[in-house]
């Protein structure tokens, strides 16, 4: 597997890593914004973590006869679509929706990039490769969420989503570049 792809799918799964747990640093700046109580704000991780758990196992099934570059295309574009109604949201239940929509997307994405990379990657190296790949699940816990909540502290947690949107937008274009046209992750 190249340099490029190795970091493209450590860079999508860090961001949709990363909008698990960022709401955590930035639930009173939330809170506060649309006057929902933190408690409800914090309800936003245990969504995700549900949905993302909840739709992973659906989502792979009902995928797994279109191209992986397809369907990793297209999550990454319901991921920026979700995360752009929470950035944009109202109200308390746009938010919920949107959360609902990125985190489906962000299982889909990170079972897909699992799964390519195993492929992508020669028999002897694949447990190595994937190890590299999934080190940006946790580097967004370790980097990702602080540098969200500082953003959100600076310019406010709307812009904290912006971020993660823009992100989200490269992961995309870095995806269309260097994922193969062909590439069968199931038999």
């Amino acid at each position: 597997m190249t340099i490029m792809r190795t970091i493209t799918f450590m860079l999508s799964i860090f961001i949709v890593g990363m909008v698990e747990l960022v709401v955590a640093g930035i639930m009173n700046l939330m809170s506060a914004d649309l006057n929902v109580s933190e408690a409800w704000i914090g309800q936003l991780v245990t969504i995700y973590a549900f949905t993302f758990a909840l739709t992973g196992p659906i989502l792979v099934k009902l995928t797994s006869r279109y191209s992986p570059k397809v369907v990793l295309l297209s999550a990454i574009v319901f991921f920026v679509i979700g995360n752009l109604m929470i950035a944009l949201s109202p109200n308390f239940v746009i938010l919920i929706i949107g959360r609902i929509i990125s985190s489906a997307a962000a299982a889909l994405i990170v079972v897909k990039i699992l799964a390519v990379t195993v492929v992508l990657s020669r028999p002897e190296h694949r447990g190595k490769m994937l190890g590299i790949v999934y080190t940006g699940f946790s580097g967004s816990n370790v980097f990702g969420v602080p540098i969200g909540t500082l953003i959100g502290d600076w310019l406010g947690w709307r812009f904290t989503f912006g971020m993660i949107i823009a992100v989200g937008v490269l992961a995309g274009i870095l995806l269309a570049v260097y994922l193969p046209k062909q590439l069968a992750t199931h038999h």
